[in-house]
């Protein structure tokens, strides 16, 4: 019994060097978010990373040092530059919907960029970016939408949404691509539609000046 209660007391005495364990945060990626704060405009509390993911604007990885894993930033009014140089262990940013006019320090162990609805006029080069999967980078006004999509975007793109950017043709954009199974065209000035990848399952291209479609792989499930 009196071993018993002795295990019970260590156990107890243990418990506030793990919730100390439990509320450490990296603090070069507290201090980038701190950053955010002040420069982008986000409506946040400075040196709080408890109350950010608890208003889901981020996920720690939640281990002894836990990193900033994902960034959920839609719909903020966040303008300038976003940086997240910092944030080396970022896997997942999703930034639509603000007033951002560029992106920068972008990690190349991102494998979700979501920036759709900002005022973005070039995209970064994500060439590197291998283990980049899904891409939405439509509704920015993006000066060259077209060279910047056949230059400086992965071939390995599970998704691509380039939708309203003022493309005429996908030619040299989805040629390029090898495994491309999501893909959102609409919006644009396309007359015609390339040579679609044998892996697409999902297509959607209205609002477009198409008069037909070319042959669609037997993998598609979703055509609007």
């Amino acid at each position: 019994m009196l071993s018993l209660l002795l295990c019970l007391l260590l156990a107890l005495s243990m418990l506030p060097v793990t919730a100390m364990a439990e509320d450490t945060y990296n603090p070069g990626d507290v201090a980038a978010i701190n950053a955010i704060i002040t420069n982008n405009g986000l409506a946040a509390t400075k040196d709080d990373p408890a109350g950010w993911a608890a208003a889901d604007l981020v996920t720690w990885t939640g281990d002894s040092s836990s990193r900033v894993s994902e960034l959920r930033l839609y719909d903020k009014d966040l303008t300038g530059t976003l940086d997240v140089s910092a944030l080396t262990g970022l896997t997942n940013l999703f930034c639509d919907g603000n007033k951002l006019t560029a992106l920068a320090g972008l990690p190349v162990t991102l494998k979700a960029l979501s920036c759709t609805h900002n005022q973005l006029t070039a995209l970064p080069d994500l060439r590197s970016f291998t283990e980049l999967y899904d891409l939405f980078c439509g509704n920015n006004p993006l000066t060259d939408a077209a060279g910047d999509l056949t230059t400086k975007i992965p071939t390995t793109l599970n998704t691509l949404d380039c939708s309203n950017l003022g493309l005429t043709t996908l030619d040299t954009i989805v040629s390029r691509q090898t495994r491309l199974v999501n893909l959102m065209c609409e919006s644009n000035g396309l007359a015609s539609l390339p040579t679609l990848p044998a892996t697409l399952g999902v297509l959607y291209c209205s609002d477009n000046k198409l008069t037909s479609l070319p042959t669609l792989p037997a993998t598609l499930i979703i055509l609007d």
